[in-house]
């Protein structure tokens, strides 16, 4: 068993060492940042915390904006940062071109394969789905939640007037968070009232966690990622985010179900016509073209990935 293990293992770094090669000799032409190191790349360059690193990418940004592109090495991974919007678009228009880069698949435990994360088929399928929920109408519903939650902003930066300069991005996107919250899974969670919420931190942990790993090729393998701290803190993050969602889905699950049952024994259902449906809603009612309908699993990918891309 040792012997068929430590084969596998090489044969495993052998092909990652020639896909490597390949990689590197098909990306020699493109303008790169100096400093890479074999294997690790650029990793070891990049700022670990958030802040940094985006004022690491918008320096490097104005000191090559004469090029088209610029490469950048995460580990074996090649990384090109595209510069024109002109370039860009051409993948961003295409239909054919719809797979995912390996970076995502670090999202997948937290957002499985949702409409972010697939891709062939299932994405054509669930993109299709889906789009009749983003109508007009439906979204204008969502306005009153909207101006309700920048009333509470608006107030919370009240206390800056006169006060000087200062940063504006956490109530930014606690607000978002309130909004994307409560228009997605019709659930008030007060993150601009209350962000020490156990769902807030989570939250936060979360994205930081899984930015810090797509800069980290040592924490790829998801084997040696579960055995430090970042990767049990990790894993509990998710517990949370995972059971908030399945609660919710649950507990509207079953209102849907005796609003049914209410409105099949009372015609006069003018009471649940008035109540403000949120993504959740639309997503327990949606069907294919064959008539199947989401299981539990695709929904609440489908509510965490709106959750995240959302806010």
């Amino acid at each position: 068993a040792f012997s068929v293990a430590g084969a596998t293992l090489v044969l495993n770094l052998l092909q990652m060492l020639t896909s490597y090669a390949r990689k590197w000799q098909q990306m020699r032409p493109l303008p790169t940042i100096p400093g890479a190191f074999p294997l690790v790349g650029h990793s070891l360059m990049l700022k670990s915390n958030g802040t940094e690193f985006f004022q690491q990418i918008i320096h490097y940004a104005e000191k090559y904006q004469h090029q088209p592109l610029l490469k950048l090495w995460l580990g074996t991974m090649p990384v090109v940062a595209i510069l024109k919007a002109e370039n860009v678009e051409v993948i961003l228009t295409s239909s054919k071109q719809i797979d995912k880069s390996y970076m995502y698949k670090f999202l997948e435990p937290w957002l499985g394969l949702g409409l972010l994360t697939s891709t062939g088929n299932k994405w054509r399928s669930r993109r299709k789905m889906l789009t009749p929920t983003f109508h007009f109408t439906i979204l204008e519903d969502f306005l009153d939640v909207m101006n309700e939650q920048a009333n509470i902003l608006v107030h919370k930066l009240e206390k800056h007037v006169n006060q000087g300069a200062f940063n504006c991005f956490f109530y930014i996107t606690l607000c978002a968070l309130d909004i994307i919250c409560e228009t997605a899974m019709g659930k008030n969670i007060g993150a601009q009232s209350n962000d020490d919420s156990e769902y807030v931190r989570a939250v936060y942990r979360m994205s930081d966690s899984i930015h810090r790993r797509m800069k980290a090729p040592w924490l790829w393998l998801d084997f040696l990622f579960l055995m430090c701290k970042e990767g049990r803190e990790h894993k509990r993050s998710l517990e949370v985010l995972h059971n908030f969602t399945n609660n919710v889905i649950a507990k509207r699950t079953s209102e849907m179900k005796r609003d049914k049952e209410h409105r099949s024994a009372d015609k006069d259902s003018s009471s649940s016509k008035n109540k403000r449906r949120a993504f959740l809603d639309l997503l327990l009612n949606v069907t294919d073209d064959e008539g199947n309908e989401l299981s539990h699993e695709d929904v609440r990918q489908e509510v965490d990935t709106f959750m995240f891309e959302g806010h």
